[in-house]
């Protein structure tokens, strides 16, 4: 495929180019879930392309349809399955598992060991190792920090509302400027706003608006360690 196919993609498709500029999200979950929905109606249709520009370690596995921006690096052990978008100056680091229906933006990192399905990442968004991101939204500048989970599927497998549309499956929306601390899971059907802040170790089960910041109120409580560790046991 040729460059002029790649811009034919482009124009029209032009959401994919709007959302890789964005710089910050709606308030509104129904206006982030059609523009999830239209990202992923273009990814259906992507084409093939490779830059020559890209750095594509040869243990990397490309399969299905998938574009590949100039100055992306593609470490070691990556599998990325179409269709998926990697835009420019991304990084993806190594045995990580892009499994399909993934748009990264322009200078996304995602870190090492991590899986994305059905993910969009906005631009300068980074993941970092570990992680689980699926259907879901990460917006301009956010992080998600080592093994954060959004969770998509309800433990009563109860559908979800959005406007008037039910799933079965749906993650979550993270804002632009947004940071995720480690340790975290997010619920499914959860919108988080821009500009927010969230501590470690935190379960998010509710929305939060933008400027909004949310972590665990407890004291760390030290004692005198009473507890002895055994040595190993020889194998026999």
């Amino acid at each position: 495929m040729s460059t002029h196919e790649l811009q034919q993609w482009k124009n029209k498709f032009p959401d994919t180019v709007k959302f890789n500029n964005q710089k910050d999200l709606s308030i509104r979950k129904e206006t982030n879930w059609t523009l999830f929905n239209k990202i992923q109606q273009a990814l259906n249709e992507i084409p093939s392309y490779i830059s020559p520009k890209a750095y594509i370690d040869k243990t990397a596995l490309i399969k299905g349809n998938v574009i590949i921006e100039d100055g992306a690096q593609i470490f070691p052990y990556t599998t990325i399955q179409g269709p998926a978008y990697i835009g420019k100056n991304c990084v993806i680091g190594n045995f990580s598992f892009i499994r399909g229906n993934c748009f990264l933006s322009e200078n996304t990192l995602l870190g090492n060991h991590s899986y994305c399905y059905k993910m969009i990442a906005g631009l300068s968004s980074r993941i970092a190792h570990f992680c689980h991101l699926s259907y879901s939204i990460l917006g301009y500048n956010s992080i998600a920090s080592a093994y954060v989970i959004t969770a998509v599927v309800k433990a009563n497998r109860k559908k979800m509302k959005i406007g008037k549309d039910e799933f079965l499956k749906f993650g979550s929306i993270i804002g632009s400027n947004t940071h995720i601390s480690p340790f975290c899971v997010i619920s499914p059907n959860i919108h988080i706003g821009n500009n927010c802040f969230i501590g470690s170790h935190t379960i998010i089960n509710k929305d939060l608006k933008s400027g909004q910041k949310l972590i665990l109120d407890y004291v760390n409580k030290i004692q005198r360690n009473e507890i002895s560790i055994p040595e190993r046991d020889m194998l026999l």
